[in-house]
């Protein structure tokens, strides 16, 4: 074998072996990407878990705060409860011929939710009638928004009472259980 000979099959190894070192170091940099890749979706995937938990916990709050504004699930005490807030409400506003009467109730589905979902809650709809001064509705209608019920007043309807300082309410009240 000539100098010239053993020159090229040198070069020829040296290739060769850059070849193998190249093709085994893109293997390693593709198999450390293709890692890097799982992880990252890993994170991704664990930082949505997280935040499904946060919107979650913070669903579960706003829930919770709502119960406290709720009147009880069961429809009897429900209804109770608030004919005897609405009668203490009426008497303490200085109200006579109290009338509360309790027109029904009927359950409510959640917007965009399908027929088979559970019910999200039951609408109570009351009515209080009743004669008291002007200056005592306004009182009532004061006392009435400081408990801190999900209930409004759907209308208000005042009529001078034949005695001519008292008016005769009538006041419709839905509220939510």
């Amino acid at each position: 074998m000539s100098q010239r000979e053993r020159y090229l099959a040198i070069a020829v190894g040296v290739v060769l072996a850059l070849l193998v070192v190249n093709i085994g170091f893109k293997k390693i940099v593709g198999n450390l990407r293709t890692q890097e890749d799982r992880l990252d979706a890993t994170y991704a995937e664990l930082e949505s878990l997280n935040n499904a938990i946060n919107m979650g916990n913070k669903a579960k709050e706003k829930i919770a705060q709502l119960r406290i504004k709720s009147l009880p699930s069961k429809p009897e005490i429900a209804e109770a409860q608030y004919k005897e807030w609405l009668y203490e409400l009426a008497t303490t506003s200085g109200l006579t011929q109290v009338k509360i009467t309790s027109l029904g109730s009927r359950r409510v589905k959640a917007k965009n939710q399908p027929n088979e979902a559970p019910d999200a809650f039951t609408l109570y709809d009351f009515r209080l009638k009743g004669r008291c001064r002007l200056d005592k509705t306004i009182e009532l209608l004061g006392h009435y928004y400081d408990r801190n019920y999900l209930h409004r007043i759907s209308s208000l309807n005042l009529k001078p009472a034949r005695d001519a300082d008292l008016v005769e309410i009538d006041l419709p009240s839905p509220v939510i259980s």
